[in-house]
This record gives C-alpha cells, structure tokens and sequence, in this order.
C-alpha cells in the first residue's frame, strides 16, 4: 500500500467522456450505468473517491535520485496508455496493470484497488486513476417533522451556532449547495455561518473555534502521522513547506489546493477552543485515524468528532439527520446512528435502507474500502447535545390498551417564563414514524400542564406511534414517541398475518360473506365451486337446493370466479397452508386433545414472533358421493386453491392424532378459510 504519510504529488486521470452531473440526475442513472465508460465519473463527487489515495508535494527532492524525473515521466507515459484503456472500459481489470508494471526498478509501489490503481515512482510522484462512487440521494420525507422539533436555544437562551465549512466544492455543485439548504432548513433557528471560498489555510488555523456544532465538508486523506483536510485554497506563489493537492473538479480540470492536518489544529488552537463542540466530518477518511484529527480537536475541548473511516458516499445527508435527529428526538450519538440504519437513501433508481457503521461491515451498496460511520472518543456513544427546548415533555407507555383504543397520560412544562402553549395534545398514526399533527390528533387544550388522551376507532392487530406535541409561537415541538400495538383480542379483527400471510380470521359463509364471529362454521364448499352447502343437517344449499353434485369439478385450478371468499380475500395456495403449518415459525398442537375456544373444538395457529393467532373450528366435512355430514366437531378439512390431478386437489385437514396437507376427491364439502389478496 502506498505510504501516505509522506509529502507527495497526485496526478489524476480521468474519463474525457464523463456526462454532466445534471445529465446523470436528469435521467436518473442506475449503479450499473454510473459504473459505466460515459457515466462513472460524476464530476461533484470524485474527490469522494479519489482523497483515498490523495498526497501532497515533497518539500525537497533527494539529492541523488537513481532515475531522473525524465526517466519517470517516460515510464508514466507509457503506463497511461494502458491505464487510461483500462479505466474506459466496461470490467476495469486494475491487476492487470499490476502484473504488467510491479517489477519495474522506477516503480516503488504499484497497487491495485476495486475502484482504481495507484503508483508511487522512486521520485516520490504518485499517479492515480480511480473511478468515482455513485451519487447518493437520501430520502427527504421526513425532514420537515424533525426541523419542526429541533431546540431553538441553548442553556444561555441564545441561538446554537453552526459553521458550515463547504470546502469540498468551490464549483456550483447542486448536490452539495442542496446539503447546505438541508442544514439552513433543518437549523433554521440557528445562528449560521456559512463558508465557502474563504476556507484556506488561515481559516482553518483561526476560525473554526467558537460554535456549538462544525460541520465540515472537505476532501481527506489519513496518512501514518496525520490527515490532511483540503481548503478552498488554491496555491500561488512559493509552495515550499506546504502542503498541496491535485484535485479534478468541474470541466475535468486539475486544480492544486494547500491542505491542513491535525497539527495545524493542535498548534493554532487554544485549549477550550471548541467548548463542548460536536465536530462531523465529512471528510473521506477523516477518521481512519481517530488519534489524528479527532484527539486534536477533543483535546481542544470538543465533546465529540463524528467521521468516517475511508472514502464514502454518504456523509453529507447523513450528517444532516444524524444532528437534527439528535435534536429533535433527544437521543444520544448511539441512538441517532441507529436512526441513520432505518433510514433511506437512493443510489441512481435504487432505494437502500441497509446502513451499518463501525462494525466492520460494508455499507451495502458496497462503499469503496469498507467506508463506515465511526466516532471519537468510544467513550462518547452515550453523548446527547446540550441543547434545552422552549418546552419539556413526558408522556406514559400506553395503558388501557384493547383491540381499538389506548390511553397515554402525557404533561408540557415551559421552561421559560415568558412561553405560552397555544395547543398541546397527542398526535399518533400506524404509518408515520414518528407522528406529526399532519396525522391523527387528540387537541387537549391549551396552556401547561397535565393530560389524558384516549385513542379511539383503532384497528385490531396493528401497531401504532405516538408522541405529544404542543404548540409556542406558531411552531409545533414534540416530545419522546412510544409506540403499542394493539390487541388481537377474540378475533372481532378481520385478518392477521401469520409467518408472512394474512389469514381471515373467520371461515367463509355464504358466498362473498364471512361467518359473524370464528367460532361458527361457515359454509361447506366443493372444489372450484362458489355453492355453499350447511355445516348442519338437514342439507341445504346457498341456492336453496336440496341435491348434492357429484360431478367432478372441471379446472386445474381454483379460479377466481368460483371463489366464494368476500372481497379482498381469495382460497390459500397449497403453499400457503404449508407457511401456516411451518413448525419453525408457528406454533400449534399436532397430535394431541383438540383445542377449545368458547366451547368449541378446533386448532390454533400462533406467529412464534408476533404472537399473531388464528384458529380453525373442527367443522367435518360431507361425503363426496351423496353430501352425507360427518366427523363435526373431531375432524376438519379446508381446501387448498390446488389441483392434484383431474378431480383429486389438496386440502388441509386435522383431527386429534394428526394433522397435515393432503389431497382428496374433489367432491368433497370441506371449509373455506381465505387468505387476504
């Protein structure tokens, strides 16, 4: 591995046909088509990819190098030429350049990567071609509840101060300008500073102390004894001493910037320069090193700094929820990142919620090198910022909790003399997590103080997210989210899901109708006919006739217009009475005394997770020959929508000393229990 602790200069190559940016978010490019020879370099992220392997200038040449920088440059030549045919085309196959070039004596190191290859010359010139990660998009709906809910003040009662370092991206960058818009709504409260072109190195040795929150963006790049961050400076005059990179940016240009390190930090800064401070960078590899920039800047009194561990992809809008989350929830470092795994973000038209941190694991998509959240110091998971909101909330776990109601007791206290609560109450929802007052609400009055709110009309079987909520100055805050789920209760609900299908929780009666409660029977039915026939003698059917069919149903398969199930509903595949009788993930009784519910015979089925149950009455079955009634009450059969053979199809029967899937004539009269649709 090339040794980056050294002074060095990068030259990068690039693809000459890379597509604008705007093209790729235009026509929403895939991962697939941004890995392609015209789309993989999207320019306003290169350096998110590239600052893997970034250096800067040696100070001074050897006094006798063994080849000349002549000699190098040939050698160079004639590597980019392959190189470059490499990185244009389809499967980049960096070995082979590796194979092709490692023996030679000009050649210090040569290694390949999974996304480019990197050289280091006995001349201490490095050369690099790297292909760029996709462009990441998160998902922006919940934004506005967790801004509606950030702390406005903090212990002083003045506004929080942010900084805002937006050295990254000197161009017109969309992306990056749409981060900082995320962090003024987010924060719009705040007091902010943003900084952009004036982030040079006199910026960074000065001006980053004095806020309660610096969030840096910045190209990066860890070495042995420091990590370097690159301003937004670019160098003129004499460069002896300082340090500099090659950056690619817009118009596939090559510019040098002067970077700074930790001992910039640590020898311009004061102890308690960052009181309590909480550092996020978005920096690739701003952490690999945590002794690096994050013990200068804790040194110097920040409380915690936030990183990543290698190049990445997804550290602006991360760092944008990861704060307001924090905030607006109340929760500490550990908790927010948490958050972040739930949460969604878009690559081209890919939708990931898959996000993992400082544990090893790759991000998935895969980030080049195994880029993952990290923190200093360890100590700091349990960290929550110190920032009070105009008013403290609690609020109970739920009580009282039936098939369709809840009650929460909850209370607001102002924590300020001059607040005054215009509306304060419950908002709750089973879809939005967490809930704002845009959901269901139950207003309580308006002023301080405590309150009950009963949560009527909900269903049966479903889980629910609450959170208090009160209203100062036209803003709304909301306090901590509990989260119930309500009973399944005697089966008044209609379905449940049971190892991942949703069961009726009643047999079909008359054609299109269920029975009035689980415990009755329902209707008999044949096999792919929608004619019901009683459970009880004399025999009657749906139609009001007497004579029993034993003809052989024609079809290979239940079809929908003989289904007798109500709406919404339909007769369960042969494999999804299987998933119900599945032992690993469901419970029930197969040999053994049948069941009893409200006095009536029968088996129950429970999800091992969920404890979701249904249970099925012991209902008999008729004869297939001449429709005589039998076995009620010690056996059951409930048909499947599968044929075996011509008049032959699969059931699903049980009785005290088994229980199964099997098949018989279809001609028979068993039980109908639907499955959702």
């Amino acid at each position: 591995m090339v040794n980056f602790s050294k002074t060095k200069q990068l030259h990068i190559a690039y693809n000459k046909s890379a597509v604008d940016p705007k093209t790729i978010e235009k026509n929403g490019a895939s991962l697939k088509s941004l890995t392609s020879r015209g789309n993989f370099l999207m320019i306003f992220f290169v350096i998110a990819i590239l600052c893997c392997g970034l250096g800067c200038k040696k100070d001074k040449p050897s006094d006798n190098p063994k080849f000349t920088d002549e000699q190098i440059e040939t050698l160079y030549q004639e590597i980019k030429v392959v190189a470059d045919a490499v990185l244009l085309s389809d499967n980049p196959d960096w070995n082979s350049v590796v194979k092709q070039y490692e023996g030679r004596e000009e050649i210090k190191e040569i290694e390949a990567s999974s996304n480019g290859l990197m050289i280091e010359f006995e001349n201490e010139t490095v050369r690099g071609w790297l292909i760029p990660s996709p462009s990441i998009e998160w998902d922006m709906g919940k934004m506005r509840n967790i801004a509606s809910a950030v702390p406005k003040r903090t212990t002083s009662g003045e506004p929080p101060k942010m900084l805002i370092v937006n050295a990254a991206y000197r161009e017109n960058n969309p992306e990056v300008n749409h981060v900082v818009d995320t962090l003024s709504f987010i924060f719009k409260d705040w007091n902010i500073a943003i900084k952009k072109e004036q982030t040079n190195i006199k910026f960074f040795e000065k001006e980053l102390a004095g806020y309660d929150v610096v969030f840096i963006m910045a190209h990066g790049c860890a070495g042995l004894d420091r990590t370097w961050i690159v301003t937004s400076e670019k160098i003129s005059g004499i460069t002896v001493g300082k340090p500099i990179f090659n950056v690619l940016g817009f118009g596939q240009n090559i510019w040098e910037y002067y970077a700074v390190s930790n001992n910039h930090i640590n020898a311009n800064y004061s102890n308690g320069s960052f009181p309590n401070t909480i550092v996020y960078m978005v920096c690739c590899e701003g952490l690999k090193n945590k002794t690096h920039l994050g013990e200068a800047f804790v040194n110097k009194g920040a409380k915690v700094v936030v990183g990543w561990n290698e190049s990445n992809s997804l550290g602006h809008y991360s760092g944008c929820f990861l704060l307001g989350y924090m905030l607006s929830e109340k929760c500490s470092l550990n908790e927010g990142i948490e958050f972040l795994k739930t949460y969604t973000y878009k690559i081209g038209n890919s939708t990931i919620t898959d996000f993992t941190y400082d544990d090893g694991a790759s991000l998935k998509p895969p980030q080049p090198l195994n880029a993952h959240l990290t923190f200093y110091p360890s100590t700091a998971g349990n960290y929550k910022l110190p920032f009070p909101h105009l008013v403290t909330f609690t609020i109970s776990e739920a009580t009282a909790v039936s098939q369709n109601s809840a009650t929460f007791n909850a209370s607001v206290t102002a924590n300020e003399s001059n607040i005054t609560v215009t509306e304060k109450g419950i908002c709750y929802s089973s879809q939005n997590d967490p809930p704002t007052t845009a959901d269901s609400t139950i207003p309580k009055g308006s002023g301080t103080g405590s309150y009950s709110a009963t949560l009527t009309g909900l269903t049966a079987n479903k889980p629910y997210f609450v959170r208090p909520y009160a209203v100062v100055d036209g803003e709304t805050y909301y306090g901590e989210k509990r989260t119930f789920e309500t009973l399944q209760g005697s089966g008044n609900e209609e379905s449940v899901v049971i190892n991942g299908v949703r069961w009726a929780t009643r047999n079909v009666d008359k054609p299109g109708t269920f029975t009035v409660t689980p415990e009755l029977s329902g209707m008999f039915y044949q096999w792919n006919r929608k004619v019901g026939w009683t459970t009880t003698d004399p025999i009657i059917n749906s139609n009001g006739g007497t004579t029993w069919d034993s003809s052989y149903p024609v079809g290979s398969t239940w079809e929908k217009v003989n289904d007798p199930s109500p709406p919404g509903y339909r007769v369960p595949t042969k494999e999804e009475i299987e998933k119900l009788l599945d032992e690993t993930k469901v419970t029930y009784t197969k040999v053994g005394a049948l069941d009893i519910e409200n006095g009536v015979p029968c088996r129950r089925f429970t999800d091992k997770t969920t404890n979701n149950s249904i249970f099925l009455p012991a209902t008999g079955g008729r004869e297939p020959n001449n429709g005589t009634l039998y076995n009620v009450g010690t056996n059951a059969g409930y048909w499947s929508s599968a044929q075996v053979i011509g008049g032959i199809s699969y059931y699903f029967g049980f009785y005290n000393s088994n229980m199964g899937l099997g098949y018989l004539e279809s001609t028979y009269g068993f039980s109908v229990r639907p499955v959702a649709e």
